[in-house]
């Protein structure tokens, strides 16, 4: 399936696909979720995702990227 086809289908809103691996998301303003990651040991929420752009970064472990990035680390892949 080509990228954009999912971009496509996500983009109207980016948080159907992020709750399905954080659970805890919840809005913390200015079009960003927070939660916590779960690429380290995080006690408190690091995780931030633009529901704009559906872009993450973890400001504990500094991971980020993109939807396909976040997927493709959460199962050890390469999202490529």
């Amino acid at each position: 399936m080509d990228k954009s086809v999912i971009l496509n289908f996500f983009q109207n809103d980016f948080s159907r696909f992020y709750v399905s691996f954080l659970p805890d998301l919840k809005q913390n303003g200015n079009g960003e979720l927070k939660a916590l990651c779960p690429f380290h040991e995080d006690k408190n929420p690091s995780l931030s995702v633009n529901m704009q752009t559906g872009l993450f970064h973890c400001f504990g472990c500094g991971a980020s990227g993109s939807l396909f990035d976040f997927y493709g680390q959460r199962h050890s892949q390469d999202p490529r």
